[in-house]
């Protein structure tokens, strides 16, 4: 960003904005009605941009300190398989797209010699770009909330109130495909609202109407800057895709909102809009699409497969119920109940922002709960939605708040709201707290769990994150006792998370094979690297396993003996919170065939 004249604020892209404060919002506006007179707008605009970033850029290093020395999470398993992708590059994986993996790559080769734990792994390092990516989203909120409602103040504190919940707070510590997919869902929607001049068009369709005030206007300077707006969107595109097909419904919900919205239909005739979108399936198609073309198209056999398209056809008629309440818990349910009245409010505004707004978040929750009358819906899968929720909802709460006909109730439910939320966020920094306090101990008393083994793990989900470079530590002591009597085992674990975990946390990072389909599970990423037993058991015929996790008959079956090595049972806060079995297989002959056909 530098400086034009006084007052205006321009982009290397060729937007001016100019901007100068506000002091109301009108109930049915997104935009502010009157200008108060101040500072230099211009010297205003720089020292909010300054304060965003200077937040965004502690708050990062904030958390890398707490990855280096005070995490007490082990990676992840879905974490410990991407990093597993990250030693054998490709254009893609049989689940994902390579995005996650390029990054953790380029984190731990960059950072990997000196950004280390208190333990010496390079967790820090896999983690970085979810920190820079939460960083990234953060920044992305103030940006868009000032693009649409002309308040930096309200787009600084509806960034604070983003990075201080919890669904963030994950986001920045666990690097899974969700930390770059939002934040690059986040920065489309602030390059669209560009593209799209939607501030040129409220000035151009009513000059007389006080909805956006002249004093916060977007121009487009230039065609070719008109054409560099909707290329970077193109290549954001590309790259979401690259990172989780989800992105593909951003292109729907652009689509959807030049249709539905008059003023905009002109837009399907202008060439910079379609190269955009043939830009978007050239990074993020090209690579998938030619990386399966190899692979007999195994990422879509899975995502067919996730999504209930293949197999029999069963119906789940109340899905939509476990689907909603899933959400509206995700959103704390008070979240969701501002996000509905929010919507329903934006709606009487008839504006192209509100319509924007609306337009890429309720179809993106829509097509979700549309399948989940054919399969369950894990509840990360309809996040992107609540990202254009976020300016919608924190304007309507500008608006709204002072007004007499709000009802007092809304008032008071959002402070035990934003309390719960502000718990569970430091929950899940410092866990033992909960333990310590006696929390979790009394819920599960009250619930009657209390009793049953490994009764954390209803509670409290950071309990999966916990105990795997133990466990690596148990293996690496039966594999030496294995070399000291003359042969090397070959390492291998039942579930592909497991298979990951230990090979990020074994001393020398060894190749950990999976034994998934011999259990009667599904394909995984394991099964397309050669050679491995289930693909190429010649290669292993006679060699002595060493196997961690449950063993079926099947597996059993494809080994001269299996013996119970040892059992590592994991304890914390004075519970035991997962257990785990280490086996000696000998004499490998290959796994029998079951019979049944290939999962995805």
């Amino acid at each position: 960003m530098v400086g034009g004249r006084e007052g205006t604020v321009r982009f290397a892209a060729g937007w001016t904005m100019t901007i100068a404060p506000s002091t109301a919002c009108k109930p049915d506006s997104l935009a502010p009605t009157r200008i108060a007179s101040g500072p230099s707008p211009h010297a205003s605009a720089r020292t909010w941009y300054a304060a965003a970033l200077g937040t965004v850029a502690a708050w990062v290093l904030f958390r890398l300190v707490y990855l280096v020395w005070w995490c007490p999470f082990d990676l992840a398993p879905d974490e410990a398989h991407y990093w597993d992708w990250s030693r054998q590059l490709d254009w893609c994986y049989y689940s994902k797209g390579p995005l996650v993996a390029w990054l953790i790559y380029l984190g731990e080769s960059l950072c990997g010699p000196w950004l280390k734990d208190v333990h010496g792994t390079t967790m820090p390092a896999v983690r970085l770009p979810s920190s820079i990516c939460g960083g990234l989203l953060a920044f992305g909120v103030f940006v868009l909330t000032w693009q649409i409602t002309a308040f930096p103040s309200l787009a600084f504190l509806t960034m604070l109130a983003v990075m201080l919940t919890p669904h963030v707070s994950v986001l920045s510590t666990l690097m899974t495909i969700d930390s770059p997919f939002l934040c690059l869902w986040q920065w489309s929607l602030v390059a669209a609202y560009y593209a799209l001049g939607l501030n040129r068009l409220h000035r151009v369709q009513d000059p007389a109407s006080d909805l956006l005030p002249p004093a916060y206007t977007m121009q487009s300077g230039s065609n070719s800057s008109r054409w560099v707006s909707w290329l970077i969107l193109g290549l954001l595109i590309g790259l979401g895709v690259l990172a989780k097909p989800t992105m593909l419904l951003f292109p729907a919900c652009l689509m959807l909102f030049l249709v539905m919205h008059r003023g905009m239909r002109a837009l399907l005739s202008r060439p910079a809009v379609w190269c955009a979108l043939g830009l978007a399936a050239l990074v993020g198609a090209g690579p998938i699409l030619w990386w399966n073309a190899q692979h007999d198209w195994v990422t879509f056999r899975h995502l067919f497969a996730q999504a209930a398209l293949v197999g029999p056809i069963r119906w789940r008629p109340w899905g939509w119920l476990e689907y909603l309440g899933v959400q509206s818990a995700l959103l704390l349910g008070t979240g969701m109940v501002a996000w509905l009245a929010a919507s329903l409010w934006a709606v009487r505004s008839h504006q192209p922002a509100s319509g924007f707004l609306l337009a890429f978040s309720w179809p993106v929750f829509v097509v979700f709960a549309g399948f989940s009358f054919r399969t369950p819906i894990q509840p990360n899968w309809p996040v992107s939605a609540y990202l254009a929720a976020i300016p919608l909802t924190a304007c309507w709460l500008r608006a709204t708040w002072f007004q007499a006909g709000t009802p007092r109730l809304a008032r008071l439910l959002l402070w035990p709201t934003a309390l719960i939320a502000l718990l569970l966020t430091i929950h899940l920094h410092v866990p033992h707290l909960a333990y310590h306090l006696g929390l979790l101990p009394t819920l599960a008393r009250l619930t009657g769990r209390d009793t049953e083994p490994q009764w954390p793990r209803r509670f409290d989900p950071t309990c999966r994150l916990l105990g795997w470079r133990e466990i690596a530590l148990a293996l690496q002591h039966c594999r030496e006792l294995c070399q000291r009597s003359r042969f090397d085992p070959i390492l291998a674990a039942t579930p592909y998370g497991t298979a990951a975990e230990l090979a990020f946390y074994l001393p020398d990072q060894p190749r950990v094979y999976c034994l998934n389909r011999a259990n009667g599970m599904r394909y995984t990423q394991y099964d397309l690297w050669r050679p491995n037993p289930l693909a190429d058991p010649q290669r292993f015929t006679g060699r002595i396993f060493l196997c961690v996790g449950p063993l079926s008959a099947q597996a059993r079956a494809g080994f001269a003996s299996v013996t119970l090595l040892q059992t590592v049972v994991i304890h914390r806060y004075g519970c035991e919170i997962a257990r785990e079995y280490i086996y000696l297989a000998q004499d490998f002959r290959g796994f029998p065939e079951d019979g049944q056909l290939p999962r995805y």
